[in-house]
């Protein structure tokens, strides 16, 4: 196992990061644990045979599922798996049949069949609506927690039209209001920052029309955080899940309390990346 270096957490924290990978395009996947550290351990997938990407799994020929722990360790196993997707998102994804499959922090996947489910729409990271059963013009959130469990926001019901941009872990209403959504399943409204049209969409970050950039911590609240030297918002060319490249071809990872640090010495040539978790 070679351990390639690691973003500035401490190990005894008690909650949880998210976990994420990339492929290159010689087949060599590196994957990142819940902390942010990135481990080469010799996994490797034939590229083109690489069928469906998201945050913490990925999906090859043959229903072949690969998922990543919190750890950092890819699972790989053979799944009865759909044909056809109605959304995804970093944790989850639902069938057009309404299968709902769900992913723990320890890469373990569930699966649930929900009728309800067909009619899912606007899929975000951990989250995606559905219509209310009382009228079904207002959309209720559904959010997926890091246990991958799912949990129904009762009380969070929103006009169809009003969601107008959804990211990985938040969305944005017509109002311009920006809710954000943390890994145990809070809902948070940002009131603490004026938020333009999000123009970059990563899993726990965002760029904004104004060139802000915005991330979030574990508990789903929006952070402006220091910018390393010499990143510019507009030169970000790959986004992932919890991490970004920049036309430089430099890493940044957002680690949990949404601090951004570049990552160095690292084996794999950036500008061969040929999947990003998202």
């Amino acid at each position: 196992m070679k351990f390639i270096f690691f973003a500035l957490a401490l190990f005894t924290s008690q909650f949880s990061f998210s976990q994420s990978y990339m492929i290159f395009d010689n087949g060599s996947i590196l994957t990142l644990d819940k902390f942010g550290f990135i481990y080469d351990l010799g996994n490797y997938v034939y590229p083109q045979k690489v069928t469906l990407t998201s945050g913490r799994y990925f999906i090859e020929e043959n229903r072949i599922l690969n998922t990543i722990s919190e750890e950092g360790i890819l699972f790989k196993k053979f799944e009865v798996l759909p044909d056809h997707y109605l959304g995804t998102g970093d944790s989850y994804f639902i069938s057009t049949n309404g299968d709902l499959y769900t992913i723990d922090n320890n890469g373990i996947p569930s699966v649930t069949n929900n009728e309800r489910f067909k009619f899912a729409k606007k899929f975000g990271g951990n989250f995606f609506f559905l219509p209310s059963e009382l009228n079904e013009n207002e959309l209720q959130l559904y959010v997926i927690n890091s246990q991958g469990q799912l949990i129904e926001e009762e009380n969070l019901l929103f006009l169809d039209e009003a969601i107008v941009d959804v990211g990985g872990s938040y969305f944005m209403t017509n109002k311009g209001e920006l809710y954000s959504v943390g890994f145990n399943g809070e809902v948070n409204l940002n009131n603490s920052f004026r938020v333009g049209i999000l123009s970059k969409k990563g899993g726990r970050f965002f760029v904004d029309s104004s060139g802000f950039l915005f991330s979030l911590n574990q508990a789903g609240q929006v952070v402006l955080p220091s910018i390393p030297h010499g990143l510019k918002t507009q030169m970000i060319s790959r986004i992932g899940w919890n991490y970004f490249i920049d036309s430089s071809a430099r890493l940044f990872v957002i680690d949990q309390d949404g601090n951004i640090i570049q990552k160095e010495s690292i084996d794999q040539n950036l500008r061969y990346l040929r999947f990003v978790s998202h």
